[in-house]
């Protein structure tokens, strides 16, 4: 898929883009660990600057008991790690480390430009004995909104590893959602892997599942009809992960 302007542009400058007819006709992809927006490649320059918005990621952790956790991963107050790169092509590459003794461990990577392009890439470890929900989000700001409509079209990729060798590891929907939720402006616009559904492993201590074939939606062509873009694209996942087990999803 193209990105109209995203390479032309200096590294670090923002120059908006406009579309023939005043308005701005695109592709709102949204894909699990990864969320990409496209406007039409006719489209022209305005002059104008506008700072660099990074999109924002967090997790949020609820034990068998209910407590929940909330963390910001890219709040440098945070104990971790966190590296941002800029890359040669302009794009900008977060990397990080978070961990609680006993009760997770999250590694992540995440490539951002203003067009906007958001690839995430993330590997979970529940360190607890017990099954424990963990949700990760992420959302790209877009400028200018794209109307009346946008397309949308997505997948997900997972492996589930029996990382304590107990010979069984599980990847669950919540008992009150789905695995996978795509957002445009904060609001949900497609769903995937309900209540009910996931990825087992049971057999050889060590070993992993993944999706034979992976969930999709509107692929390939980016098919699906979706709203305006006026503020942010997103992905919301949320699941259940079994004690000492590993997910790796990007």
């Amino acid at each position: 898929m193209s990105k109209s302007g995203g390479n032309n542009r200096t590294p670090g400058e923002y120059q908006p883009l406009t579309c023939p007819g005043g308005h701005n006709e695109g592709t709102a992809h949204t894909r699990a660990h990864r969320t990409l927006l496209t406007t039409r490649r006719n489209c022209t320059r305005l002059g104008g600057d506008r700072p660099p918005e990074l999109p924002s990621l967090g997790i949020t952790i609820t034990d068998m008991s209910g407590a929940v956790q909330t963390f910001d991963a890219l709040n440098l107050g945070m104990s971790g790690d966190f590296l941002v790169t800029v890359n040669g092509d302009g794009t900008k590459t977060l990397s990080g480390h978070m961990s609680m003794a006993n009760v997770w461990d999250f590694m992540w990577t995440l490539t951002t430009n203003l067009d906007p392009f958001v690839t995430l890439h993330t590997v979970i470890t529940n360190t607890n004995a017990s099954t424990q929900t963990f949700g990760v989000a992420t959302s790209a700001s877009v400028f200018p909104p794209i109307t009346p409509s946008s397309r949308m079209g997505g997948d997900i990729h997972a492996t589930v590893y029996d990382l304590n060798s107990d010979g069984s590891a599980s990847l669950s929907a919540p008992t009150t959602g789905a695995i996978y939720d795509a957002r445009i402006d904060g609001t949900s616009v497609k769903t995937m892997i309900p209540p009910g559904n996931g990825l087992t492993y049971s057999g050889t201590p060590g070993g992993s599942a993944s999706f034979v074939i992976p969930p999709t939606f509107g692929m390939p062509g980016i098919t699906d009809p979706g709203p305006a873009v006026n503020s942010s694209i997103g992905i919301v996942d949320i699941f259940q992960l079994s004690g000492g087990d590993k997910v790796s999803a990007g």
